[in-house]
């Protein structure tokens, strides 16, 4: 998130543990805030996990012009909570305050689809603005990632049907959606953005 090697910054593990008080160093500049410096609007979606104790520590605090994140490592794709059951909480953001979309809280909507949704929402917003900055979309997907949980839709076709072991026949439907995100978010920046020079970086 700033182009640096964590140890640089005196991290050689997990910067923010959901527990942790840990942040990026504040008075180093993100990738946001450096790709801002350059001209260039910015969106995040999807995971953050490099802090949010305090105000100042979060993506909307930290150069992104559109956040919609969740904050820690990993959470329940259905109730979109993370932690104990003593201290479990709703972990779905945006602009630095809790999600309130029905949809999005309810426990039957798969957290999966909200990214997507979002990711597509800010090429859309950006490309109907008519603002001349470039866009600069950092999108950081849920899958795949533990708990194990993955539509049924993704695990009933070729090749995920065929494998008999559950973990890996879900892990498979992961993949797939993640493939599926991948080429609708390129399709739709080649088509809402036509005319402008395009870099997509997939890495997974």
């Amino acid at each position: 998130m700033t182009g640096q090697y964590a140890l640089r910054l005196g991290f050689s593990t997990i910067v923010a543990p959901s527990s942790s008080r840990g942040t990026l160093p504040l008075d180093v500049p993100s990738l946001a805030e450096d790709m801002k410096g350059a001209g260039y609007a910015t969106g995040i979606v999807g995971k953050w996990h490099v802090g949010f104790s305090m105000t100042a520590a979060l993506p909307s605090s930290r150069g992104w012009d559109k956040a919609f994140n969740y904050y820690t490592g990993g959470m329940d794709y259905y109730s979109k909570s993370v932690g104990g059951p003593r201290n479990s909480h709703f972990d779905v953001h945006e602009m630095g305050a809790p999600d309130r979309d029905e949809r999005h809280m309810s426990p039957e909507f798969w957290s999966g689809f909200i990214w997507q949704e979002r990711a597509e929402s800010i090429v859309h917003e950006h490309a109907s603005t008519g603002v001349d900055a470039p866009l600069f979309l950092y999108y950081a997907l849920q899958t795949p990632h533990s708990p194990m949980q993955v539509p049924d839709a993704y695990t009933q076709e070729a090749p995920c049907a065929a494998m008999s072991d559950e973990d890996r026949r879900i892990f498979c439907g992961m993949v797939r959606f993640v493939d599926e995100c991948a080429e609708k978010t390129h399709s739709l920046m080649r088509e809402e953005l036509a005319g402008d020079d395009l870099v997509f970086i997939f890495h997974r």
